[in-house]
């Protein structure tokens, strides 16, 4: 049995959100992402079973912070704070472009 190890995880994730922007999603590989932590495709199988849970488990903590951000925001609008809320979005948004 393997043992995964902390930072050869980290070594994947950041070679695969390297891959994904400047491949996208469909262009993107398990082999490039591979190629890019200097370690085997077989051995990132080992970490991550599929390219769509290899790109899940860096999009879904995004995602969740995105939520959290929009509903204290929506929370803030209904207190008639609206003019807060502006400027929280347009960060999330060039955050994420």
């Amino acid at each position: 049995m393997q043992v995964l190890k902390d930072e050869i995880k980290t070594a994947i994730n950041e070679a695969a959100v390297k891959e994904f922007a400047l491949h996208g999603y469909e262009e993107a590989s398990m082999r490039g992402i591979a190629r890019s932590a200097g370690i085997s495709v077989s051995n990132t199988y080992h970490y991550y079973h599929s390219k769509e849970q290899l790109f899940n488990s860096l999009v879904e903590p995004v995602y969740a912070q995105v939520q959290t951000i929009f509903k204290t925001s929506l929370e803030q609008s209904v207190n008639g704070d609206c003019a807060k809320i502006k400027p929280r979005y347009l960060s999330v948004i060039s955050s994420i472009c």
